[in-house]
């Protein structure tokens, strides 16, 4: 109908003529303004069937609706089998902290809380990379804590190791009025810490036997020894602290000797593992920007 109307017009124009600078008259120029509104309305309605098309045709196309379907049930199949991974894993770690005589309770219910969650959240992570979203912000920001993490631990056994005179005298304040073993803590800040960094599952099984298999019977050997050499001194300190995670901060400021960074540093060995910590960092974060 619009171009006939336009015919129309153009027989029109030539009657009418043009104006000195050769533009169609009022008349006809009224009328040819009418035809744009009217072609506006026509276009919106023909750009909302063309969206309908392209949309039609990117759902049944195979790198379009196809492709996101497929991935979509990925995460899905990947959350869901992660979940279920998780609860199994945890059941082991708590089937294995049973067998690892003289693990507390706390211990236990922290490292199958963790194993559970850490699957957890590594399904989400290969859920969304099926989903073709670029994780590698996320992981970068979960690397960077980690090292974080494993710095605070370092730190720690720093400040704890500077006032341990090994096999002399039995410290009970500082960081061993929150836990008998503070320098296990820190290892175990140190280890999740390198764990994130690194996301590798060969790690994760690494840290994850430590938990479950070497510290407990390392606490068991290291409180009989202290026992042994202090007798009451220690039972009485040994029965109101915990082990390795602390239950309370009921901090006492230490007493027994002031804290010394030689003592530290050079005599408890800390320099060394400060120095291998950071070599470790260096390395990894060389091989993740390289």
């Amino acid at each position: 109908m619009i171009d006939r109307f336009n015919v129309v017009l153009d027989e029109l124009s030539a009657k009418l003529g043009t104006t000195d600078t050769g533009q169609e008259r009022d008349e006809v120029l009224a009328y040819r303004r009418y035809i744009d509104s009217v072609k506006a309305v026509e276009v919106d309605t023909s750009d909302f069937q063309a969206l309908r098309s392209t949309a039609t045709s990117w759902l049944a196309s195979p790198e379009g609706g196809q492709r996101m379907a497929k991935n979509v049930g990925k995460f899905l199949a990947i959350v869901a089998g992660f979940w279920l991974l998780s609860r199994v894993l945890g059941r082991l770690a708590g089937k294995a902290m049973t067998l690892a005589h003289g693990a507390s309770q706390i211990l236990s219910r922290f490292v199958v809380n963790t194993i559970r969650r850490v699957t957890i959240i590594v399904g989400l992570l290969l859920g969304l990379s099926a989903l073709e979203i670029n994780v590698t912000p996320l992981v970068a920001v979960i690397g960077a804590a980690g090292f974080v993490i494993a710095a605070l631990g370092q730190a720690w056994r720093i400040y704890a190791a500077g006032v341990i005179y090994k096999n002399k005298r039995l410290a009970t304040t500082g960081a061993y009025s929150l836990v008998r073993h503070p320098l296990y803590f820190g290892n175990f800040l140190i280890l999740a810490g390198f764990t994130l960094a690194c996301a590798n599952w060969i790690v994760v099984a690494v840290v994850a036997f430590f938990l479950l298999f070497y510290y407990p019977a390392a606490i068991r050997y290291e409180d009989r020894k202290l026992q042994e050499l202090f007798g009451d001194e220690w039972q009485a300190w040994g029965t109101r602290t915990p082990a390795m995670f602390p239950t309370r901060l009921q901090w006492r400021a230490n007493q027994e000797a002031e804290w010394d960074l030689r003592q530290s540093m050079l005599r408890n060995g800390e320099l060394v593992y400060t120095l291998f910590e950071i070599a470790a960092a260096v390395l990894l974060w060389y091989k993740a920007t390289s």
